[in-house]
């Protein structure tokens, strides 16, 4: 009986965690002025060590759509570019040869509808992944023979209200950002 406790209680950590994971990764899309920690979460390889960008290089916020950066060694240069390239957040990337300048552009119509269906792709894949954990847990579940079954099916009940809950709470968070980039 401990298992089935210790079964769910593990299962609704990792559910929340899944739930923090999507909300840092569609807040990281800004929309209309850049915050102080945009970047901390785009790491470079640095010596064999993935490391924040502000960890290798100046960052000078110039107003509220503008950012600079200078990499202390030249060499980052082009590494830093290619990976906010490969990031994809929307801003406009300038490498002038000795610092890179990040502008956020303007959101025309078309790049929020993008910008939705990109957080929409994100909240599907992150429904998925906590409907997979529910279905793997309650066949973990179902390995514990010495259970009632009504005891059993309280538990999955248990487990499909935690599923529910934290499926409600991420189409929350989607709903929030949806509001933010559709808010002209």
């Amino acid at each position: 009986m401990k298992e089935s406790f210790d079964l769910i209680k593990k299962f609704k950590l990792e559910v929340k965690d899944k739930k923090e994971k999507f909300k840092k990764k569609i807040f990281k899309i800004i929309i209309d002025r850049i915050n102080e920690n945009f970047l901390d979460s785009i790491n470079i390889e640095y010596y064999g060590n993935k490391v924040p960008i502000n960890n290798i290089s100046t960052i000078v916020k110039i107003n509220a759509i503008t950012v600079l950066i200078k990499p202390w060694e030249k060499k980052y240069l082009n590494i830093i570019y290619k990976t906010l390239l490969k990031e994809d957040r929307g801003f406009l990337i300038i490498n002038d040869g000795k610092m890179i300048k990040l502008k956020i552009s303007k959101l025309t119509e078309e790049t929020r509808k993008k910008l939705i269906k990109k957080v929409k792709f994100f909240l599907e894949k992150k429904k998925i992944e906590i409907r997979n954990l529910r279905n793997e847990v309650n066949k973990k579940l179902k390995k514990f023979s010495y259970l009632e079954e009504d005891f059993l099916k309280k538990k999955k009940n248990e487990i499909q209200n935690i599923t529910d809950q934290y499926l409600e709470k991420v189409n929350f968070i989607f709903k929030q950002k949806e509001k933010e980039i559709l808010t002209i």
